[in-house]
């Protein structure tokens, strides 16, 4: 069943915007507001959001235009005021963006959050879509990984037959087109986004007679946004313009949502714990994100595929305990697990390298002694296996031999691929000890050898 989250934005934008927004969540018509906490009204029209339903998810709407800003920005806002979307747009697409001052104003807006509702957000999103531009992106989703890491964000991405189906599509194709990507970042920081995106709208048509095509073609975590409330900012000391009004869906519809299938509870509501056995159901549900995640993570494909299996195969050694956000703890499992892996194959590269450089060039070494020499390395080697584990010999043989996948040779011992890897590593380090036993003692036969001869 697809779940609608139903948005208004831009709470504190004035004082009179933030009392009907909040009447209209104390009233359910609404399940969603995000706050411009730049707003000097902020702190005390945060008060309104006390006692609403928990079914009532509030966000961190990050300003970057147009508003002013709460930090010191010479680069970005040197007269204190932020650029239009348009500017800010063209800055985002060339180098020289002031990005540490963007970090800092983004930080100081979650701050003021946190201030007044003493928690992080439920999630983010930005004025005019701000967050979502090149560069900003990345620092957006950076500091949510830090300081909100349950979080949602918004995304504009959506699918082009969903786009046509919608009005306003001129507005809703250029919003998903600056938003492409978003999704895919914020995966690889194991975040979550909305699935479907509408609500796109002049201000100045009938916002609820639109409503129903807003629906159209739903994603599966389908975010409407609304901009409920007009007027001046009557009681705050900072200009701007004055707000038309965005609407708000009558109070049937709420109900014609429940009747067209829609869940309306939040999207990130606390939801009951899972242990292991869910959480390979999860696995397998969320297995495209995570598999894009550990792609972006480790470059290759059969790579990201061996450490997916290996997740699935000792999710239960790792779980002990019910889990309460088991899609939040699979990706950070999963970005774990890819570390692992990155480090073991620059041990392996390290390991190989070492391997080669212990053989002897050709030239170093008559025919005939070199002969001598490939048998009696070879039996050493044969020694060297024999008084291993038979699984290491084993994944030896699958390995160098019959040149298998670490996956494939995971399968036929019935063991993680991790654990293929560490038996790989202790074989190899047995037999390169034999290796370089067999220079030492080539030297030794050497040495004795023109010592012989001198005589």
């Amino acid at each position: 069943m697809p779940r609608l989250i139903l948005c208004a934005d831009d709470f504190a934008f004035s004082p009179s915007v933030s009392a009907t927004i909040a009447e209209l969540a104390g009233e359910g018509r609404l399940n969603a507001t995000s706050c411009m906490t730049v707003m000097p009204n902020w702190a005390a029209d945060s008060a309104l959001l006390t006692g609403l339903s928990p079914q009532v998810a509030i966000g961190l709407h990050l300003v970057l235009t147009e508003e002013q800003s709460v930090t010191a920005m010479p680069g970005l806002a040197p007269s204190g005021t932020l650029p239009t979307i348009q500017t800010l747009e063209r800055q985002a697409t060339k180098p020289g963006l002031p990005l540490a001052e963007i970090a800092a104003e983004v930080e100081a807006q979650f701050d003021r959050f946190e201030q007044a509702m003493g928690r992080a957000p439920d999630f983010i999103d930005g004025h005019q879509h701000s967050h979502a531009l090149p560069q900003i992106r990345e620092v957006v989703l950076d500091i949510a990984a830090r300081r909100a890491p349950e979080a949602w964000l918004r995304t504009n991405e959506e699918a082009l037959p969903a786009l046509l189906a919608r009005p306003f599509r001129g507005k809703a194709l250029a919003s998903a087109w600056h938003s492409r990507g978003f999704r895919a970042a914020a995966a690889r920081r194991g975040l979550a986004c909305n699935h479907g995106f509408a609500g796109h709208y002049d201000f100045r048509g009938d916002y609820a007679a639109l409503f129903p095509a807003f629906l159209r073609h739903p994603g599966q975590a389908h975010l409407v946004m609304c901009h409920p409330g007009t007027g001046a900012r009557g009681g705050c000391d900072r200009g701007g313009p004055a707000r038309r009004g965005g609407g708000i869906a009558p109070p049937a519809a709420r109900a014609d949502c429940r009747g067209s299938g829609f869940d309306l509870s939040r999207l990130n509501a606390p939801s009951a714990p899972i242990m292991s056995g869910g959480l390979k159901a999860l696995i397998l549900e969320q297995r495209p994100a995570l598999l894009r995640l550990l792609v972006a993570r480790l470059g290759s494909h059969a790579e990201a595929e061996d450490v997916l299996q290996d997740m699935w195969l000792r999710i239960d050694t790792m779980v002990d305990r019910p889990i309460d956000q088991p899609v939040a703890f699979l990706f950070r499992v999963a970005a774990n697990l890819a570390t692992d892996r990155r480090i073991a194959m620059q041990r392996r590269t390290a390991r190989d390298s070492a391997w080669h450089a212990a053989q002897p060039r050709a030239e170093e070494l008559p025919d005939t002694e070199r002969a001598l020499i490939a048998r009696d390395r070879l039996a050493r080697i044969e020694g060297a296996m024999a008084e291993m584990p038979e699984r290491m010999q084993t994944a030896l043989r699958l390995s160098r031999f019959e040149q298998q996948p670490q996956r494939a040779i995971a399968e036929t011992l019935g063991i993680s691929v991790s654990g293929v890897e560490k038996l790989l590593r202790r074989g190899f380090r047995k037999l390169v000890e034999a290796v370089e036993d067999d220079g030492a003692d080539l030297h030794d036969r050497r040495r004795h050898d023109d010592e012989g001869t001198g005589g």
